[in-house]
Protein backbone atom coordinates (compact mmCIF):
# COMPACT_ATOMS: atom_id res chain seq x y z
CA UNK A 1 0.00 0.00 0.00
CA UNK A 2 0.85 3.47 -0.99
CA UNK A 3 -0.67 5.65 1.42
CA UNK A 4 -0.88 9.20 2.99
CA UNK A 5 2.18 10.63 1.75
CA UNK A 6 3.07 13.81 0.67
CA UNK A 7 4.83 13.53 -2.97
CA UNK A 8 6.29 15.83 -5.54
CA UNK A 9 6.22 13.67 -8.53
CA UNK A 10 5.35 10.21 -9.47
CA UNK A 11 4.15 6.79 -8.09
CA UNK A 12 4.59 4.11 -10.51
CA UNK A 13 3.39 1.00 -9.90
CA UNK A 14 4.88 -1.87 -12.37
CA UNK A 15 3.41 -5.05 -10.35
CA UNK A 16 1.23 -6.67 -7.28
CA UNK A 17 -2.21 -5.46 -6.69
CA UNK A 18 -1.37 -2.11 -5.65
CA UNK A 19 -3.02 0.03 -3.40
CA UNK A 20 -2.56 3.78 -4.03
CA UNK A 21 -5.07 5.86 -1.66
CA UNK A 22 -4.86 9.27 0.15
CA UNK A 23 -1.44 10.75 -1.10
CA UNK A 24 -1.20 14.30 -1.66
CA UNK A 25 0.64 14.70 -4.97
CA UNK A 26 2.03 17.70 -6.33
CA UNK A 27 4.10 18.32 -9.56
CA UNK A 28 3.76 14.75 -10.87
CA UNK A 29 0.79 12.25 -10.64
CA UNK A 30 -0.09 8.21 -10.59
CA UNK A 31 0.80 5.98 -13.29
CA UNK A 32 -0.02 2.35 -13.29
CA UNK A 33 1.19 -0.37 -16.07
CA UNK A 34 2.86 -3.45 -16.33
CA UNK A 35 5.48 -2.92 -18.96
CA UNK A 36 8.40 -2.59 -17.06
CA UNK A 37 8.82 -6.56 -16.27
CA UNK A 38 5.82 -6.53 -13.43
CA UNK A 39 2.33 -8.02 -13.38
CA UNK A 40 -0.49 -5.53 -12.08
CA UNK A 41 -3.53 -6.83 -10.81
CA UNK A 42 -7.02 -5.46 -9.50
CA UNK A 43 -5.44 -1.86 -8.79
CA UNK A 44 -6.76 0.73 -6.28
CA UNK A 45 -6.29 4.41 -6.79
CA UNK A 46 -8.63 5.99 -4.08
CA UNK A 47 -8.61 9.20 -2.79
CA UNK A 48 -6.09 11.09 -3.80
CA UNK A 49 -5.58 15.19 -4.21
CA UNK A 50 -3.64 15.49 -7.81
CA UNK A 51 -1.88 18.49 -9.01
CA UNK A 52 -0.05 20.62 -11.47
CA UNK A 53 1.07 18.17 -13.39
CA UNK A 54 1.95 19.81 -16.41
CA UNK A 55 3.40 18.89 -19.99
CA UNK A 56 6.54 18.36 -18.59
CA UNK A 57 8.20 14.33 -19.22
CA UNK A 58 6.89 11.04 -20.32
CA UNK A 59 3.61 10.68 -18.58
CA UNK A 60 2.21 14.71 -17.87
CA UNK A 61 -0.72 12.71 -16.63
CA UNK A 62 -2.56 13.30 -12.99
CA UNK A 63 -3.60 9.51 -13.51
CA UNK A 64 -2.39 7.33 -16.56
CA UNK A 65 -3.30 3.80 -17.32
CA UNK A 66 -0.82 1.96 -19.41
CA UNK A 67 -0.48 -1.58 -21.10
CA UNK A 68 -2.21 -4.13 -17.84
CA UNK A 69 -2.03 -7.82 -19.58
CA UNK A 70 -3.94 -9.63 -17.12
CA UNK A 71 -7.37 -10.02 -16.01
CA UNK A 72 -8.97 -8.13 -12.76
CA UNK A 73 -11.08 -4.92 -12.05
CA UNK A 74 -8.64 -1.30 -11.72
CA UNK A 75 -10.86 1.18 -9.68
CA UNK A 76 -10.40 5.17 -10.51
CA UNK A 77 -12.44 6.57 -7.00
CA UNK A 78 -13.19 9.54 -4.92
CA UNK A 79 -9.61 11.37 -6.30
CA UNK A 80 -9.47 15.15 -7.08
CA UNK A 81 -6.99 15.63 -10.09
CA UNK A 82 -6.72 19.02 -11.03
CA UNK A 83 -4.33 21.85 -12.91
CA UNK A 84 -2.70 19.06 -15.27
CA UNK A 85 -2.32 17.88 -18.96
CA UNK A 86 -4.46 15.18 -18.86
CA UNK A 87 -6.39 14.58 -15.49
CA UNK A 88 -7.10 10.60 -16.16
CA UNK A 89 -5.69 8.47 -19.17
CA UNK A 90 -6.76 4.94 -20.27
CA UNK A 91 -4.44 4.78 -22.66
CA UNK A 92 -3.91 2.74 -25.90
CA UNK A 93 -2.25 -0.10 -24.35
CA UNK A 94 -4.28 -0.22 -21.72
CA UNK A 95 -6.03 -3.68 -23.03
CA UNK A 96 -2.65 -4.94 -25.19
CA UNK A 97 -3.28 -8.39 -24.57
CA UNK A 98 -6.79 -8.61 -24.15
CA UNK A 99 -7.55 -10.10 -20.90
CA UNK A 100 -10.90 -8.81 -19.63
CA UNK A 101 -9.72 -6.04 -18.31
CA UNK A 102 -12.15 -3.84 -16.43
CA UNK A 103 -11.52 0.25 -15.51
CA UNK A 104 -14.37 1.55 -13.14
CA UNK A 105 -13.42 6.06 -13.22
CA UNK A 106 -16.41 6.14 -10.71
CA UNK A 107 -16.75 10.09 -7.62
CA UNK A 108 -13.38 11.99 -9.31
CA UNK A 109 -13.31 15.57 -9.25
CA UNK A 110 -11.99 16.26 -12.64
CA UNK A 111 -11.39 19.79 -12.91
CA UNK A 112 -9.09 23.10 -14.66
CA UNK A 113 -6.78 20.40 -16.81
CA UNK A 114 -6.44 20.33 -20.79
CA UNK A 115 -8.13 17.27 -21.10
CA UNK A 116 -10.32 15.65 -18.23
CA UNK A 117 -10.58 12.06 -19.14
CA UNK A 118 -8.65 10.76 -22.11
CA UNK A 119 -9.73 7.31 -23.07
CA UNK A 120 -7.74 6.09 -26.25
CA UNK A 121 -8.58 2.16 -25.38
CA UNK A 122 -9.45 -0.45 -27.51
CA UNK A 123 -11.95 -2.40 -25.14
CA UNK A 124 -15.38 -1.68 -24.24
CA UNK A 125 -15.70 -2.07 -20.54
CA UNK A 126 -14.21 1.15 -19.21
CA UNK A 127 -17.72 2.77 -17.54
CA UNK A 128 -17.20 6.77 -16.30
CA UNK A 129 -19.98 7.23 -13.52
CA UNK A 130 -20.45 9.65 -10.85
CA UNK A 131 -17.58 12.01 -11.50
CA UNK A 132 -18.10 15.85 -11.28
CA UNK A 133 -16.11 17.00 -15.13
CA UNK A 134 -15.56 21.01 -15.23
CA UNK A 135 -13.93 23.70 -15.64
CA UNK A 136 -11.71 21.84 -18.73
CA UNK A 137 -10.26 22.65 -21.95
CA UNK A 138 -11.89 19.34 -23.10
CA UNK A 139 -14.41 17.58 -20.35
CA UNK A 140 -13.75 14.09 -22.38
CA UNK A 141 -11.87 13.43 -25.15
CA UNK A 142 -12.79 9.88 -26.49
CA UNK A 143 -10.26 8.58 -29.39
CA UNK A 144 -11.59 4.70 -29.61
CA UNK A 145 -13.79 3.31 -32.13
CA UNK A 146 -15.26 0.70 -28.91
CA UNK A 147 -16.60 3.93 -26.57
CA UNK A 148 -16.87 3.51 -22.46
CA UNK A 149 -19.60 3.66 -21.07
CA UNK A 150 -20.47 7.64 -19.77
CA UNK A 151 -23.13 7.42 -17.41
CA UNK A 152 -24.97 10.06 -14.49
CA UNK A 153 -21.62 12.05 -14.74
CA UNK A 154 -21.91 16.17 -14.09
CA UNK A 155 -19.97 17.34 -17.29
CA UNK A 156 -19.88 21.38 -17.61
CA UNK A 157 -18.38 24.79 -18.33
CA UNK A 158 -15.69 23.03 -20.29
CA UNK A 159 -14.54 24.85 -23.85
CA UNK A 160 -15.76 21.13 -25.01
CA UNK A 161 -17.48 18.78 -22.38
CA UNK A 162 -16.69 16.33 -25.31
CA UNK A 163 -14.64 15.49 -28.55
CA UNK A 164 -14.31 12.58 -30.31
CA UNK A 165 -11.21 12.34 -32.47
CA UNK A 166 -9.46 10.45 -34.49
CA UNK A 167 -10.52 6.15 -34.13
CA UNK A 168 -14.02 7.58 -32.80
CA UNK A 169 -16.25 6.76 -35.66
CA UNK A 170 -18.69 4.82 -33.90
CA UNK A 171 -21.89 6.57 -32.50
CA UNK A 172 -21.55 7.35 -28.70
CA UNK A 173 -24.26 7.15 -25.80
CA UNK A 174 -23.90 10.00 -23.26
CA UNK A 175 -27.20 9.52 -21.43
CA UNK A 176 -27.91 10.66 -18.08
CA UNK A 177 -25.71 13.36 -17.97
CA UNK A 178 -26.42 16.65 -16.47
CA UNK A 179 -24.03 19.13 -18.90
CA UNK A 180 -24.93 22.63 -16.74
CA UNK A 181 -28.24 23.52 -19.15
CA UNK A 182 -31.31 21.54 -20.09
CA UNK A 183 -30.71 23.68 -23.68
CA UNK A 184 -30.45 21.69 -26.46
CA UNK A 185 -28.57 23.81 -28.67
CA UNK A 186 -26.02 25.21 -25.83
CA UNK A 187 -25.31 21.68 -25.21
CA UNK A 188 -24.38 20.71 -28.67
CA UNK A 189 -21.81 23.73 -29.37
CA UNK A 190 -19.61 21.77 -26.92
CA UNK A 191 -20.06 18.50 -28.62
CA UNK A 192 -17.09 18.08 -31.41
CA UNK A 193 -18.86 15.16 -33.32
CA UNK A 194 -20.03 14.08 -36.86
CA UNK A 195 -21.72 17.40 -37.31
CA UNK A 196 -18.45 19.14 -37.15
CA UNK A 197 -16.65 15.97 -38.67
CA UNK A 198 -18.41 13.57 -40.92
CA UNK A 199 -15.22 11.05 -40.24
CA UNK A 200 -16.64 10.83 -36.68
CA UNK A 201 -19.22 8.56 -34.71
CA UNK A 202 -22.46 10.97 -33.01
CA UNK A 203 -22.86 11.91 -29.54
CA UNK A 204 -26.11 11.12 -28.95
CA UNK A 205 -26.72 12.49 -25.37
CA UNK A 206 -30.58 12.50 -24.21
CA UNK A 207 -32.44 11.79 -22.34
CA UNK A 208 -30.31 13.92 -20.20
CA UNK A 209 -30.51 14.76 -16.12
CA UNK A 210 -32.46 18.61 -15.69
CA UNK A 211 -30.04 19.32 -13.00
CA UNK A 212 -26.52 18.57 -11.21
CA UNK A 213 -26.12 14.82 -9.97
CA UNK A 214 -25.65 15.64 -6.22
CA UNK A 215 -24.40 12.24 -6.21
CA UNK A 216 -20.99 12.46 -8.27
CA UNK A 217 -18.45 13.40 -5.94
CA UNK A 218 -15.39 11.96 -4.16
CA UNK A 219 -18.09 10.11 -1.56
CA UNK A 220 -18.32 7.06 -1.08
CA UNK A 221 -22.41 7.21 0.75
CA UNK A 222 -23.44 8.22 -2.45
CA UNK A 223 -26.11 6.64 -4.44
CA UNK A 224 -27.34 6.57 -7.48
CA UNK A 225 -29.75 9.94 -8.63
CA UNK A 226 -33.41 8.84 -8.47
CA UNK A 227 -35.24 9.95 -11.47
CA UNK A 228 -38.37 8.71 -13.23
CA UNK A 229 -38.55 5.89 -16.01
CA UNK A 230 -39.06 7.92 -19.33
CA UNK A 231 -42.22 7.35 -22.13
CA UNK A 232 -40.79 5.22 -24.86
CA UNK A 233 -40.16 7.43 -27.73
CA UNK A 234 -38.99 6.30 -31.18
CA UNK A 235 -35.87 9.09 -30.66
CA UNK A 236 -32.84 7.64 -32.44
CA UNK A 237 -30.55 9.73 -29.68
CA UNK A 238 -32.26 7.99 -26.53
CA UNK A 239 -29.96 5.29 -25.01
CA UNK A 240 -31.81 2.11 -23.99
CA UNK A 241 -28.28 0.33 -22.96
CA UNK A 242 -28.33 2.28 -18.98
CA UNK A 243 -32.44 2.43 -18.43
CA UNK A 244 -32.84 4.53 -15.22
CA UNK A 245 -33.08 2.91 -12.07
CA UNK A 246 -36.20 2.33 -9.61
CA UNK A 247 -35.70 5.38 -6.94
CA UNK A 248 -38.36 7.89 -4.95
CA UNK A 249 -39.38 10.78 -7.57
CA UNK A 250 -37.33 13.54 -5.73
CA UNK A 251 -34.40 13.76 -6.92
CA UNK A 252 -33.66 15.42 -10.75
CA UNK A 253 -35.72 14.68 -13.56
CA UNK A 254 -34.74 13.48 -17.63
CA UNK A 255 -35.80 15.03 -20.73
CA UNK A 256 -35.96 12.89 -24.12
CA UNK A 257 -35.51 14.97 -26.79
CA UNK A 258 -35.55 14.34 -30.76
CA UNK A 259 -32.09 15.22 -31.79
CA UNK A 260 -32.05 16.02 -35.31
CA UNK A 261 -28.74 16.47 -37.18
CA UNK A 262 -28.39 19.23 -40.68
CA UNK A 263 -29.07 16.71 -42.95
CA UNK A 264 -32.45 15.12 -41.20
CA UNK A 265 -33.34 18.58 -41.19
CA UNK A 266 -32.33 19.12 -44.71
CA UNK A 267 -34.55 16.29 -45.61
CA UNK A 268 -37.59 17.08 -44.16
CA UNK A 269 -37.20 20.71 -45.78
CA UNK A 270 -36.92 19.77 -49.16
CA UNK A 271 -39.75 17.55 -49.04
CA UNK A 272 -42.20 19.92 -47.26
CA UNK A 273 -41.27 22.39 -50.15
CA UNK A 274 -42.13 19.39 -52.94
CA UNK A 275 -45.35 18.80 -50.92
CA UNK A 276 -46.06 22.83 -51.47
CA UNK A 277 -44.87 22.82 -55.11
CA UNK A 278 -47.20 19.79 -55.85
CA UNK A 279 -50.00 21.30 -54.39
CA UNK A 280 -49.32 25.12 -56.12
CA UNK A 281 -49.11 22.57 -59.42
CA UNK A 282 -52.65 20.80 -58.93
CA UNK A 283 -54.16 24.36 -57.77
CA UNK A 284 -53.02 25.61 -61.27
CA UNK A 285 -54.43 22.63 -63.11
CA UNK A 286 -57.47 22.88 -61.62
CA UNK A 287 -57.86 26.43 -62.39
CA UNK A 288 -56.78 25.97 -66.52
CA UNK A 289 -59.52 22.91 -66.41
CA UNK A 290 -62.53 24.95 -64.94
CA UNK A 291 -61.92 27.75 -67.27
CA UNK A 292 -61.52 25.66 -70.05
CA UNK A 293 -64.77 24.37 -69.39
CA UNK A 294 -66.54 28.08 -68.64
CA UNK A 295 -65.23 28.91 -72.02
CA UNK A 296 -66.76 25.84 -73.69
Amino acid sequence: MIANNEVSGNIIAVGGSPIIASNTINGGGISVRDDFGGTVSSPLISNNLISNHELTGSFPNGIYIGKLGHPGVLLIEKNTVKNSFRGIMVSEEAYGDSFGRTVKIQNNDVVDNQMGIHIYSPATITTVTNNNIFNNEVGSFLETNSPPKIIYNNIYENNFNVRLSFQASSDVNLTYNWWGTTDTSVIDQKIWDFNDDFDLGKVNYTPFLTEPNTQAMPDPTAQIPTMPSPEPSASPTSDTSFPPQNHPQSGPQIIMQLGLGWIEIATLALLTAAVVLLAIIIAIMRAKKKQKLVTS
